[in-house]
């Protein structure tokens, strides 16, 4: 039997409608369960750390990328596993993990005890799992977080759009808006011949895909010591739009020479501005700074993980075991 707690954040995306405490007790009927709903992100480490010390088996992430981020904060070097149960709006992280949001494969996953160690990604010392950066993306990221706290409307059509979400807004911002470009010094010894650039955008990637539908690092993984760096040249926008939009369809070009990708376990960013620079992470802001030390933390993280080699036995809920007769 092991011990579970799942971590319910009823303000993601989707609101976690699927998992109520009865439909998740369901599935895992034979295990030592808890249930927390922290209403804030203080609340929610002080009691990870409550759990933490009666040394729990599991912490269930019931929510989305953001969810996942503020809980891999204390699971770092940790037998603790942690199990992402989507129900946020773009589940970046879940996907990378082949997990989705049907709680009878997240069951068939947990009763197989198949897990992985991943690799985390710092960010001035704060842990990010998925995908992030400055620019552009950072905007949108801090765009879509204001209205879906401020605007239940918002809120609504993010969770009939889902995934297009980020992508929708990316574009609108796009199209009705002047390019908005980033002097940035890109510091790495893995950097192909950068420098000081003038950007738009510039994403440090864990894994292949970023808002569940801009495929912006097809060979990256997350398992491998290493973390992609993409950076965009884009000055006009009419270009930079028609890039976006094929990134969307098909993932990155591999001919653009407006586009520069490489892979590193080192990364400095330092904004030419007079202000500091916004950075987002797993869908969140970061706390602004005038320069930001990426580095990579290699198989930091014990995640649960659905893997193409695991044989999976049926699995069932109380209401489907028979009565004995």
């Amino acid at each position: 039997m092991a011990s579970i707690v799942f971590y319910h954040n009823a303000k993601a995306g989707r609101g976690g409608v699927p998992y109520s405490e009865a439909n998740l007790r369901k599935f895992f009927f034979r295990h030592d369960m808890r249930f927390r709903r922290p209403s804030t992100r203080d609340e929610l480490l002080t009691s990870l750390d409550e759990d933490l010390a009666g040394n729990v088996d599991y912490i269930f992430s019931v929510g989305g990328d953001g969810t996942a981020n503020t809980i891999a904060q204390k699971l770092l070097h940790r037998d603790t596993r942690l199990m992402v149960i989507p129900s946020g709006t773009a589940n970046d992280f879940a996907g990378a993990l082949g997990l989705t949001p049907n709680i009878r494969k997240i069951a068939q996953v947990f009763h197989a005890q198949q897990s992985r160690l991943v690799d985390v990604i710092t960010v001035n010392g704060r842990a990010m799992v998925s995908n992030g950066g400055i620019g552009i993306a950072a905007d949108v990221a801090a765009e879509v977080n204001a209205k879906r706290a401020s605007n239940p409307l918002f809120k609504t059509m993010m969770r009939t759009l889902g995934k297009d979400t980020y992508g929708f807004l990316l574009m609108q911002n796009l199209v009705t808006r002047p390019l908005p470009l980033y002097p940035v010094r890109i510091e790495s010894p893995d950097a192909p011949g950068l420098d000081e650039v003038s950007t738009p955008l510039v994403l440090v990637n864990n894994q292949a895909m970023l808002g569940g539908k801009f495929r912006v690092a097809p060979n990256t993984r997350n398992d491998d010591g290493l973390f992609n760096v993409t950076v965009f040249l884009h000055r006009d926008k009419t270009r930079f739009i028609q890039t976006v939009a094929r990134v969307l369809r098909t993932g990155v070009p591999d001919n653009d020479p407006l586009i520069v990708s490489f892979e590193t376990n080192k990364l400095r960013l330092t904004p030419l501005t007079h202000r500091p620079m916004e950075f987002f992470g797993d869908g969140e802001q970061f706390q602004t700074a005038e320069s930001y030390e990426v580095e990579i933390i290699p198989r930091a993280l014990r995640a649960c993980a659905m893997e193409e080699h695991t044989l999976f036995c049926a699995g069932y809920g109380l209401e489907e075991i028979p009565k004995l007769q």
